[in-house]
């Protein structure tokens, strides 16, 4: 057996769902008192939430990337994530000789394979791939090109992704560097992918209110979205769908700001295609999901809300929620980041924690990388 495998059933949740188990401190008889005990041990179905679908653990230390996705899927069975290897460090010591690197999880055989270490900053979309390592110095360089064939670059080629002002960017959906269209200087712009176009969102500087504009690659016309920069977020392009999704509100709900999502009401997601068509859907308020903030992702089997509402104690009302027929539905509860669809659209990877009370999301050990599988016809509910 692997030693990343878990020692419990695949398809079951890592983690009980917290809370008390309704034991009184008064004497119990001994024999209820061991079953629960080995119950709770075993992590069986006694006290455990009902899962609508698989779920699988891989129990890899995996790497929260912030606004940087470190999750890639390579087909539908394999995904490329940034982690490390090793037992979680116990000092900051520790954590600060951890080794970053890059691994291959196989979701079927729940196996883990070393790509490279030390590495970071990942990128890849359809075989071609980016990231930044290191000499035997410690000095950084860049490693980019086809998967398995990539070549070296300075570490100057890096840093364009975050330097608007030298008029290049690196395309976080293609992985490659891309030139500032020349009616595109003074104002804000989004490369999606390079077949595709770009985004206008307006001037640099000044009023926000302009709608953004969808700029096809063939030159055609820009059409006008129907929102402006500071209504409509890019969250990701979808490639079985084909399509980009934009939210509302949702990243700025909750303890930033109230938001617009109240009860009785709806907030919109907008999917984008290539040929500039939009599609609009409307979200209900759910109380469910708590007031912290959150936003959607998009599946196969529809539009998934991300809630980071956290207790102080225990996952809360954290989680991701399914909308679909008209009522939402909990996948999983906890912390979850970096979220990454499958081809199909069928299967969600994602870096996850339980509660705040593993630390902060980038201390090593205390996310591993999960997945869903929204298409199994393998319930997971008891």
């Amino acid at each position: 057996m692997s030693p990343f495998r878990k020692h419990y059933p695949e398809t079951t949740p890592r983690h009980p769902a917290g809370g008390r188990s309704g034991i009184s401190e008064r004497t119990v008889p001994l024999y209820p008192a061991l079953f629960l005990l080995l119950c709770s041990l075993l992590l069986t179905a006694c006290d455990k939430p009902a899962w609508p679908y698989p779920i699988k653990d891989s129990g890899f230390s995996a790497k929260y990337g912030g606004f940087h996705n470190t999750i890639f899927w390579l087909d539908e069975r394999r995904v490329l994530f940034e982690g490390h290897e090793g037992d979680k460090p116990r000092s900051v010591e520790a954590q600060q000789a951890v080794q970053w690197g890059l691994f291959i999880w196989d979701v079927e055989a729940n196996t883990i394979e070393k790509y490279t270490v030390p590495a970071r900053w990942l990128c890849y979309h359809e075989g071609y791939i980016h990231y930044v390592t290191e000499d035997q110095d410690g000095n950084p360089y860049v490693k980019e090109g086809m998967f398995g064939k990539e070549k070296e670059y300075p570490i100057s080629r890096y840093y364009p992704a975050f330097r608007e002002r030298d008029n290049v960017k690196r395309n976080r959906y293609s992985c490659r560097l891309n030139e500032r269209p020349k009616s595109m200087i003074g104002r804000a712009w989004v490369p999606l992918l390079e077949a595709h176009g770009y985004l206008d969102r307006g001037p640099q500087r000044g009023p926000k209110s302009e709608k953004m504009l969808f700029v096809p690659a063939d030159g055609s016309q820009p059409l006008e979205l129907p929102f402006d920069r500071t209504k409509g977020r890019l969250s990701d392009y979808y490639a079985f769908s084909n399509s980009y999704l934009f939210s509302g509100h949702f990243a700025s709900a909750g303890r930033f700001s109230k938001g617009p999502w109240v009860e009785g009401g709806c907030d919109h997601v907008w999917d984008l295609t290539p040929d500039g068509k939009t599609t609009s859907q409307c979200l209900p308020y759910y109380e469910q999901l708590g007031t912290a903030s959150k936003f959607p992702i998009k599946t196969a089997l529809g539009t998934a809300m991300v809630s980071h509402d956290l207790d102080r104690d225990g996952p809360g009302k954290s989680g991701i929620y399914l909308f679909r027929e008209g009522k939402y539905e909990r996948l999983i509860a906890g912390m979850t980041r970096n979220h990454d669809l499958s081809p199909s659209g069928c299967r969600i990877a994602f870096y996850h924690k339980l509660t705040p009370q593993h630390g902060g999301i980038n201390w090593p050990g205390n996310t591993t990388l999960v997945m869903i599988d929204l298409c199994s016809k393998e319930g997971n509910k008891q």
